[in-house]
């Protein structure tokens, strides 16, 4: 999108009314500072301008449809053409720095209309589109697009020949259902795409509940095994890893594995069924997915897409955020959580110089990650009244011996370091009922595990991200929401 930026920067981000009341005002200066965001897509070129190979088109037209229908089926929104933008250091973040009009020639609305229009299913409608310039000299030109959320045509997908693939000589068909993840198109994996269509075989069951079904009958006959048997310690540590390997096996086949995924899997030690777990209302489990406690705005934690919303599988609800990040929640107490190092836990590593070949992780993305699962992990067991202590693992998985971490200088105590490639890849940690410490603390105690037994990192005098009391190491939660 733009050039990295290699400073923090204080932003903002605007609602899509705020930005088509500066449009419409002729006053596109007013939009410098401002973030991208899942309604608000900024380019400094335009689309189908390239002189280069096919391929070079044929990508830029793959971006031009996966741009507008994403923001179609999200929600609608504004692209604005003619802004330069930068990149917020090791954050999900871009923002105009600067108006930088193109050339009347490089505005093709027609031609990305017909392209548009051809390249979808069903075809993308011309009246979704509204479009216009900004500014006394034409400085922005801008497309607004509609919300076809509720509309029959809905969802609509993208659908184009491409061969831009690195080392694909012949040409192939491009398919998929994309939505936005805050300012990335994400596209929904083959899973999703299959549960809309058997959804639509078997008639629309546009409430669900045929779908929730034979969860709720799973559910039932978990309650009455764990109401008729005695459970011993053996018993536990079976159920545990019965439990672990379920929900590993599944990570593995919907994330992006490519370098490998982090894990964290908190495992109640006594019989546990949740109450009115498959109810979605204010104060239900499906509710409180949607709703995870976060630090900041722009983080690594454990949100998805606004477009994203759980659904039953065996004994859980489950939540995916594309192939980069899943979540459930038992019904019997436990909690999971893993993301792809690719595309989210080593974003932004590339602004620093690291050693290519290596897999390298963000420490400062896997600490707030962690952070906010154990955050998670005590509003579950609160607000569902799970009287349990639990044992958390966590783990990296498929990720390799050459693995390890980086530690960008947030701050300036903070210095830019690379650990050696990683040492150990699971570790343990315990959080007792009675036990009153802040879930920062027990994160702290788990962070500061990976840095110095997984990748022997040895604090000078203390760790990056972490702060120490007498109750120990926690996580410096002041240092991620100063980052807002």
């Amino acid at each position: 999108m733009g050039d990295k930026a290699k400073d923090i920067i204080e932003t903002k981000s605007i609602s899509l009314d705020e930005v088509l009341a500066v449009l419409s005002l002729n006053k596109p200066e007013e939009l410098i500072g401002v973030e991208e965001t899942a309604y608000f897509e900024c380019r400094e070129v335009s689309y189908l301008t390239s002189i280069g190979e096919q391929s070079d088109k044929e990508r830029n037209k793959f971006n031009l449809v996966k741009d507008v229908v994403s923001i179609a089926n999200s929600g609608g929104g504004v692209i604005c053409i003619g802004v330069k933008t930068l990149e917020k250091t090791n954050e999900k973040i871009e923002y105009i720095t600067e108006i930088n009009p193109v050339p009347d020639s490089h505005i093709q609305m027609k031609n990305w209309e017909d392209i548009l229009f051809n390249y979808t299913i069903p075809s993308f409608k011309r009246q979704w589109l509204e479009y216009g310039y900004s500014g006394s000299d034409k400085k922005i030109f801008w497309i607004k697009i509609a919300d076809i959320r509720d509309t029959p045509e809905s969802p609509v997908l993208v659908s184009l020949s491409k061969k831009y693939d690195e080392g694909l000589s012949t040409i192939r068909e491009n398919f998929g259902l994309y939505f936005r993840d805050r300012s990335v198109n994400v596209p929904y994996p083959p899973e999703k795409l299959h549960s809309y269509i058997q959804t639509g075989l078997k008639g629309g069951d546009n409430d669900g509940q045929a779908r929730y079904l034979k969860s709720m009958l799973e559910a039932i006959d978990t309650k009455i095994d764990l109401l008729s048997k005695k459970v011993n310690k053996e018993n536990v540590e079976q159920i545990k890893f019965a439990s672990r390997e379920e929900v590993i096996q599944n990570a593995i086949k919907k994330l992006d594995g490519s370098k490998g995924f982090f894990y964290l899997h908190a495992f109640p030690t006594k019989d546990v069924v949740v109450k009115d777990f498959w109810g979605q209302g204010d104060k239900s489990v499906y509710h409180f997915i949607k709703n995870t406690p976060h630090l900041r705005e722009m983080g690594w934690d454990l949100r998805v897409a606004y477009s994203e919303y759980p659904y039953p599988n065996k004994n859980k609800w489950e939540i995916t955020n594309g192939n980069r990040k899943i979540n459930s929640f038992d019904i019997r107490g436990g909690l999971f959580s893993a993301g792809s190092i690719d595309e989210f836990l080593n974003w932004g590593v590339k602004d620093y110089k690291t050693n290519e070949k290596h897999n390298t992780v963000n420490a400062f993305a896997l600490t707030e990650y962690v952070d906010t699962f154990f955050q998670t992990l005590e509003f579950f067991r609160t607000v569902f009244e799970i009287k349990s202590d639990y044992e958390i693992e966590a783990g990296f998985i498929n990720t390799g011996a050459d693995t390890n971490l980086l530690f960008p200088p947030h701050i300036v105590s903070i210095f830019q370091s690379l650990t050696d490639t990683i040492k150990q890849d699971k570790w343990n940690v315990n959080v007792n009922y009675n036990d009153n410490k802040h879930p920062s603390y027990f994160a702290g105690q788990l962070v500061q595990e990976i840095f110095v037994n997984g990748f022997n990192f040895v604090g000078r005098p203390g760790y990056p991200y972490l702060v120490e009391d007498e109750n120990g190491y926690k996580v410096n939660e002041e240092l991620y929401i100063k980052q807002k």
